[in-house]
């Protein structure tokens, strides 16, 4: 049979999310993979994390010549990708919001 209520051993959805914000926050220091790492930042503001000024200021740093963002360092400068490009431009409109 069931029961009515929450089980309190059975982690609710919310612990769940806020389990892994905090796992993704964790990861915000290696940002070897540009990519990767602003996604990290895109997704923590679209959940209500604050994102510092230091890491918005890397994200602006990194904007190439193009207009564009590259997925690592060790592309080659005209290898702007668009994925990554959307990916930071979704980082600085959800930290400026």
């Amino acid at each position: 049979g069931g029961r009515c209520g929450n089980d309190p051993l059975v982690p609710t959805l919310d612990s769940l999310i806020l389990s892994k914000v905090e796992e993704v926050k964790a990861g915000l220091g290696d940002k070897f993979v540009f990519d990767y790492w602003v996604e990290k930042v895109a997704v923590l503001a679209y959940a209500g994390e604050a994102i510092s000024q230091e890491d918005i200021q890397f994200v602006l740093d990194s904007q190439q010549d193009d207009g564009g963002w590259l997925p690592t360092d060790y592309y080659e400068k005209e290898d702007t990708s668009s994925h990554t490009t959307v990916l930071a431009v979704w980082a600085l409109v959800e930290a400026s919001s």
